[in-house]
């Protein structure tokens, strides 16, 4: 595998070309790159805390102070970390309780784009024993949202891994490119 990826970066195709870097720099100038850094207590960085890492490149300047930052990290990462980040506003999501909020979600969005009876399925199949793990991941609402982006253009089928779910929330919705 890392011989693939050697290739991959040294593969003349794959290089960016100087209009493309040009044409990415003037992004971050125009201030229309978003930059979602998820699960940041996840990642490692030289200091040894993320936050204080993402700071210190925010107060070097370049493109990515330029850049809207949403990160999402658990609460005892950003809790220890005081003003690592000062300058960011920080919001909190808070859990649906299952299955009352969770379903009433559901209803509302297929009710919404008028297919009531996909998000019927989707809480039958929500229900279905096994699917304790996806009951609770689902409590959190953006996690909520993109199961809702992917069951109305998936094969109406919940997967079966946390792992599953990662892979399935990556893929962007059709038309959200």
């Amino acid at each position: 595998m890392l011989t693939e990826r050697r290739k991959l970066t040294t593969n003349p195709l794959t290089e960016a070309t100087e209009q493309l870097k040009k044409d990415f720099v003037l992004q971050f100038d125009q201030n229309n790159v978003w930059l979602l850094l998820d699960g940041l207590d996840e990642m490692s960085a030289s200091s040894g805390n993320p936050l204080t890492e993402i700071a210190r490149q925010f107060r070097e300047g370049g493109s990515i102070s330029k850049a809207r930052i949403v990160l999402t990290c658990r609460v005892n990462l950003w809790d220890g970390s005081i003003n690592a980040l000062d300058d960011f506003d920080t919001y909190r999501s808070l859990d649906f309780s299952y299955p009352e909020q969770v379903e009433r979600f559901i209803d509302k969005w297929f009710n919404k784009i008028e297919i009531p009876e996909t998000g019927k399925q989707l809480c039958t199949a929500l229900k279905a024993s096994g699917k304790e793990r996806i009951q609770d991941l689902v409590k959190n609402p953006l996690r909520l949202t993109l199961l809702c982006l992917n069951w109305q253009s998936g094969d109406g089928k919940l997967p079966n891994t946390n792992c599953c779910n990662q892979l399935i929330w990556m893929t962007p919705p059709v038309g959200w490119q």
